[in-house]
Protein backbone atom coordinates (compact mmCIF):
# COMPACT_ATOMS: atom_id res chain seq x y z
CA UNK A 1 0.00 0.00 0.00
CA UNK A 2 0.69 3.56 -0.21
CA UNK A 3 0.09 5.66 2.56
CA UNK A 4 -0.29 9.25 2.61
CA UNK A 5 2.09 11.08 4.69
CA UNK A 6 -0.21 14.38 6.15
CA UNK A 7 -3.62 12.37 6.30
CA UNK A 8 -2.13 9.00 7.48
CA UNK A 9 -4.63 6.82 5.46
CA UNK A 10 -4.54 4.54 2.54
CA UNK A 11 -4.09 6.66 -0.87
CA UNK A 12 -3.44 3.42 -3.15
CA UNK A 13 -2.14 0.09 -3.69
CA UNK A 14 0.49 -1.34 -5.66
CA UNK A 15 -0.38 -4.92 -7.66
CA UNK A 16 2.42 -7.61 -6.62
CA UNK A 17 2.48 -10.57 -8.75
CA UNK A 18 3.22 -14.01 -6.72
CA UNK A 19 3.60 -17.59 -8.22
CA UNK A 20 2.67 -20.27 -5.36
CA UNK A 21 3.84 -23.31 -7.26
CA UNK A 22 2.28 -26.59 -5.99
CA UNK A 23 6.04 -28.53 -6.22
CA UNK A 24 8.89 -25.61 -5.95
CA UNK A 25 6.48 -23.62 -3.26
CA UNK A 26 6.97 -19.67 -3.57
CA UNK A 27 8.92 -18.77 -6.43
CA UNK A 28 9.55 -14.75 -6.63
CA UNK A 29 8.82 -12.55 -8.68
CA UNK A 30 12.24 -11.61 -9.06
CA UNK A 31 12.90 -15.17 -10.64
CA UNK A 32 9.97 -15.77 -12.98
CA UNK A 33 9.90 -12.30 -14.29
CA UNK A 34 12.76 -12.25 -16.46
CA UNK A 35 12.13 -15.86 -17.32
CA UNK A 36 8.34 -14.47 -18.61
CA UNK A 37 10.18 -11.70 -20.66
CA UNK A 38 12.70 -13.98 -22.09
CA UNK A 39 10.56 -16.39 -23.05
CA UNK A 40 7.76 -14.06 -24.37
CA UNK A 41 5.49 -14.86 -21.68
CA UNK A 42 5.49 -11.66 -20.19
CA UNK A 43 2.81 -9.79 -22.45
CA UNK A 44 0.39 -12.36 -21.71
CA UNK A 45 0.94 -11.90 -18.17
CA UNK A 46 1.44 -8.68 -17.97
CA UNK A 47 -2.35 -8.82 -19.72
CA UNK A 48 -3.30 -11.00 -17.50
CA UNK A 49 -2.60 -9.03 -14.34
CA UNK A 50 -4.14 -5.67 -15.86
CA UNK A 51 -7.28 -7.47 -16.15
CA UNK A 52 -7.75 -9.25 -12.96
CA UNK A 53 -6.94 -5.78 -11.52
CA UNK A 54 -9.61 -3.78 -13.68
CA UNK A 55 -11.71 -6.74 -11.94
CA UNK A 56 -10.69 -6.38 -8.71
CA UNK A 57 -11.35 -2.64 -8.61
CA UNK A 58 -14.92 -3.09 -10.26
CA UNK A 59 -15.37 -5.43 -7.20
CA UNK A 60 -14.76 -2.88 -4.99
CA UNK A 61 -16.87 -0.31 -6.62
CA UNK A 62 -20.11 -2.70 -6.26
CA UNK A 63 -18.99 -2.94 -2.61
CA UNK A 64 -18.94 0.55 -2.07
CA UNK A 65 -15.10 1.53 -1.84
CA UNK A 66 -15.07 4.26 -4.45
CA UNK A 67 -12.11 5.58 -6.28
CA UNK A 68 -9.71 3.17 -5.36
CA UNK A 69 -6.17 3.40 -6.84
CA UNK A 70 -3.99 0.65 -7.96
CA UNK A 71 -0.76 0.81 -9.35
CA UNK A 72 0.61 -1.55 -12.07
CA UNK A 73 4.75 -2.52 -12.47
CA UNK A 74 5.24 -2.35 -16.42
CA UNK A 75 7.93 -4.41 -17.73
CA UNK A 76 10.22 -3.61 -20.59
CA UNK A 77 8.22 -5.72 -22.74
CA UNK A 78 4.74 -4.30 -21.86
CA UNK A 79 5.97 -0.92 -21.72
CA UNK A 80 7.38 -1.44 -25.92
CA UNK A 81 4.19 -3.11 -26.75
CA UNK A 82 2.70 -1.62 -29.07
CA UNK A 83 -0.81 -2.40 -28.65
CA UNK A 84 0.25 -1.18 -24.80
CA UNK A 85 -1.98 2.18 -24.98
CA UNK A 86 -4.72 0.79 -26.84
CA UNK A 87 -4.90 -2.01 -24.44
CA UNK A 88 -5.19 0.01 -21.11
CA UNK A 89 -7.62 2.28 -22.85
CA UNK A 90 -10.07 -0.51 -23.69
CA UNK A 91 -9.60 -1.95 -20.08
CA UNK A 92 -10.70 1.33 -18.93
CA UNK A 93 -13.75 1.71 -21.02
CA UNK A 94 -14.96 -1.90 -20.40
CA UNK A 95 -14.87 -1.96 -16.81
CA UNK A 96 -15.96 1.80 -16.67
CA UNK A 97 -13.17 2.60 -14.32
CA UNK A 98 -12.79 6.42 -13.41
CA UNK A 99 -9.57 8.45 -15.10
CA UNK A 100 -6.26 7.33 -12.96
CA UNK A 101 -7.64 4.53 -11.37
CA UNK A 102 -4.84 2.43 -12.58
CA UNK A 103 -1.77 4.22 -12.84
CA UNK A 104 2.06 2.30 -13.63
CA UNK A 105 5.43 1.95 -12.78
CA UNK A 106 8.23 1.95 -14.82
CA UNK A 107 11.75 1.91 -13.86
CA UNK A 108 15.00 4.26 -15.60
CA UNK A 109 16.95 0.52 -16.81
CA UNK A 110 13.74 0.48 -19.42
CA UNK A 111 13.78 4.02 -20.72
CA UNK A 112 17.98 3.30 -21.86
CA UNK A 113 18.68 5.09 -25.24
CA UNK A 114 15.29 5.26 -25.52
CA UNK A 115 13.67 8.41 -24.31
CA UNK A 116 12.21 10.24 -27.31
CA UNK A 117 9.37 7.54 -28.11
CA UNK A 118 9.02 6.56 -24.38
CA UNK A 119 7.69 10.50 -24.19
CA UNK A 120 4.46 9.92 -26.25
CA UNK A 121 3.75 6.42 -24.65
CA UNK A 122 3.69 8.38 -21.15
CA UNK A 123 2.12 11.29 -22.31
CA UNK A 124 -0.57 8.75 -23.64
CA UNK A 125 -1.31 7.13 -20.33
CA UNK A 126 -1.44 10.53 -18.40
CA UNK A 127 -4.35 11.89 -21.04
CA UNK A 128 -6.11 8.75 -19.45
CA UNK A 129 -5.51 10.02 -16.48
CA UNK A 130 -3.30 7.62 -15.18
CA UNK A 131 -0.19 8.49 -12.97
CA UNK A 132 2.75 7.63 -14.02
CA UNK A 133 6.17 6.51 -11.09
CA UNK A 134 9.42 6.24 -12.10
CA UNK A 135 10.17 3.77 -9.55
CA UNK A 136 13.24 2.81 -7.72
CA UNK A 137 14.72 6.10 -8.25
CA UNK A 138 18.14 7.17 -7.89
CA UNK A 139 19.55 3.39 -8.56
CA UNK A 140 19.69 2.81 -12.37
CA UNK A 141 20.91 5.10 -14.98
CA UNK A 142 19.27 7.91 -12.62
CA UNK A 143 19.67 10.52 -15.49
CA UNK A 144 18.15 13.95 -14.90
CA UNK A 145 17.25 14.32 -18.74
CA UNK A 146 14.66 11.59 -18.06
CA UNK A 147 13.16 14.07 -15.29
CA UNK A 148 13.67 17.11 -17.59
CA UNK A 149 11.76 15.53 -20.64
CA UNK A 150 9.49 12.86 -19.10
CA UNK A 151 6.03 13.74 -18.44
CA UNK A 152 6.13 11.46 -14.94
CA UNK A 153 3.43 12.26 -12.32
CA UNK A 154 5.59 10.68 -9.05
CA UNK A 155 9.17 9.66 -8.66
CA UNK A 156 9.58 6.45 -6.28
CA UNK A 157 13.10 7.14 -4.07
CA UNK A 158 14.84 3.98 -3.81
CA UNK A 159 15.01 2.27 -0.43
CA UNK A 160 18.57 1.55 0.35
CA UNK A 161 18.73 5.80 0.49
CA UNK A 162 14.94 5.38 2.54
CA UNK A 163 16.88 2.66 4.82
CA UNK A 164 20.17 4.90 4.94
CA UNK A 165 18.81 8.10 6.44
CA UNK A 166 21.25 9.02 8.89
CA UNK A 167 23.79 8.43 6.87
CA UNK A 168 25.21 11.80 5.62
CA UNK A 169 25.20 10.14 1.80
CA UNK A 170 21.41 8.96 2.03
CA UNK A 171 20.35 12.32 3.37
CA UNK A 172 22.09 14.33 1.09
CA UNK A 173 20.55 12.31 -2.12
CA UNK A 174 16.97 12.36 -0.36
CA UNK A 175 17.25 15.60 -0.01
CA UNK A 176 18.32 16.48 -3.45
CA UNK A 177 15.69 14.40 -5.19
CA UNK A 178 12.75 15.03 -2.70
CA UNK A 179 13.85 19.23 -3.59
CA UNK A 180 14.14 18.65 -6.99
CA UNK A 181 10.67 16.61 -7.04
CA UNK A 182 9.22 19.77 -5.50
CA UNK A 183 9.79 22.44 -8.27
CA UNK A 184 8.85 19.79 -10.95
CA UNK A 185 5.70 19.50 -9.82
CA UNK A 186 6.66 15.66 -9.34
CA UNK A 187 5.03 14.00 -6.02
CA UNK A 188 7.61 11.37 -4.21
CA UNK A 189 7.17 8.27 -2.78
CA UNK A 190 9.62 7.00 -0.24
CA UNK A 191 9.70 3.14 -0.97
CA UNK A 192 10.88 0.27 1.99
CA UNK A 193 9.69 2.47 5.19
CA UNK A 194 10.25 -0.31 8.10
CA UNK A 195 10.89 1.20 11.04
CA UNK A 196 9.48 4.55 12.86
CA UNK A 197 13.04 5.77 12.91
CA UNK A 198 12.90 6.12 8.97
CA UNK A 199 9.59 7.50 8.98
CA UNK A 200 10.79 10.15 11.39
CA UNK A 201 13.62 10.91 9.57
CA UNK A 202 11.51 11.39 7.10
CA UNK A 203 9.85 14.11 8.52
CA UNK A 204 12.38 16.70 7.37
CA UNK A 205 11.83 16.55 3.58
CA UNK A 206 8.85 17.56 1.03
CA UNK A 207 7.76 13.50 0.74
CA UNK A 208 3.99 13.14 -0.26
CA UNK A 209 3.76 9.63 0.07
CA UNK A 210 5.26 6.31 2.11
CA UNK A 211 5.37 2.78 1.11
CA UNK A 212 6.68 -0.01 3.20
CA UNK A 213 6.14 -3.16 6.14
CA UNK A 214 5.87 -0.26 8.92
CA UNK A 215 2.47 -0.03 7.01
CA UNK A 216 1.86 -3.24 6.19
CA UNK A 217 2.81 -6.44 4.29
CA UNK A 218 1.68 -7.59 1.58
CA UNK A 219 -2.09 -8.29 1.58
CA UNK A 220 -4.98 -10.09 -0.75
CA UNK A 221 -7.13 -8.28 -2.36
Amino acid sequence: GHDDVDEERAAGAGALLRWHHPVLGDISPGQFIPVAERSGLMIVLGDWVMEQVARQLVAWRDAGLQEVRVAINLSGRQFWDKALVDKVRDCFRRHALAPGQLGFEITESLLLDHQQPAIAIIQALREMGCRVALDDFGTGYSSLGYLHELPVTTIKIDKRFIQGLGNRRSNAIVAAVTGLARELDMRVVAEGVETDQQLQALARYPIDLVQGFLFGTPLLA
